[in-house]
């Protein structure tokens, strides 16, 4: 049986209203609403998010700590550390006034740059804590190669640098398991990646912060009680943390005199 006229003419309408629905549906209307997703000098509500109310607009979450951030930038003297990472480092409390936290959940290292230089360089602190590597290894954003990890990580080492802040780099914190990657073992992944900041660091004379040795066993599993998931620390994990996030931030210190 041919084609008929009437036969193409609903295919070609069912292909325009499929490419219809998909432009709705991945970039919002074409025109310009309340809800413009084009360039504008206000991209950022009241609460921090992008002003279309999707968070997909705003994927490195730039908006979420620039209220903040504008309080601290005015500041004298400045905060003299900020962490900057994922949910590992958000979850970190800290009564420390020193210290300014600059973690976002679910966010891997391509992220984490994308805001490096208003949520660390813009408040001038004198050390900048990366920790980033467990999102990545995840595949929150999508595939991504341990190079491409590392290139993030030396970009932001890179900037730090270029801007008078010493950074250290944090290693990926052990994990059992990530529940929102079920059947996923991360542990191999983790290794790598720490060897790879490893080695990174002592080519760079960058400090390290290896959480490792306070948080594993002496088979090299996890400490249980120091985790609410496998893979995120509890607050007892986090008392094990701070004591080698402040030597290393001493060490870094005591290498700046000596330059």
């Amino acid at each position: 049986m041919g084609i008929t006229k009437r036969t193409v003419l609903l295919a070609l309408a069912l292909i325009a209203t499929s490419l219809i629905a998909y432009r709705l549906l991945d970039h919002g209307p074409a025109s310009a609403t309340a809800t413009t997703v084009t360039m504008t000098d206000t991209p950022c509500n009241e609460k921090g998010q992008s002003i279309t109310g999707k968070a997909r607009d705003d994927r490195a979450s730039l908006c979420l700590n620039r209220k903040a951030n504008a309080r601290i930038a005015g500041q004298s003297p400045p905060p003299r550390i900020v962490l900057i990472g994922d949910s590992i480092t958000a979850g970190w409390k800290t009564d420390n006034t020193e210290i300014v936290n600059r973690g976002i959940g679910g966010q891997t290292s391509q992220q984490v740059l994308a805001r490096f230089r208003q949520d660390v360089v813009g408040l001038k602190p004198r050390f900048v804590h990366i920790l980033v590597g467990t999102n990545d290894i995840a595949g929150n954003t999508g595939p991504i190669s341990p190079e491409m990890f590392m290139n993030n990580v030396q970009s932001m080492v890179d900037i730090a640098r270029a801007n008078g802040i010493e950074p250290v780099i944090g290693l990926v914190t052990p994990a059992r398991q990530y529940d929102w990657v079920p059947g996923f073992s991360p542990s191999p992944w983790v290794t790598r990646l720490n060897a790879k900041l490893k080695d990174y660091a002592r080519e760079n004379d960058l400090v390290v912060a290896d959480y490792q040795p306070v948080m594993t066993m002496p088979d090299g599993g996890i400490e249980e009680t120091l985790f609410s998931d496998g893979a995120h620390p509890n607050k007892a994990g986090y008392a094990r943390m701070l004591p080698v996030l402040n030597k290393a931030i001493e060490e870094a210190e005591a290498r700046g005199r000596r330059d």
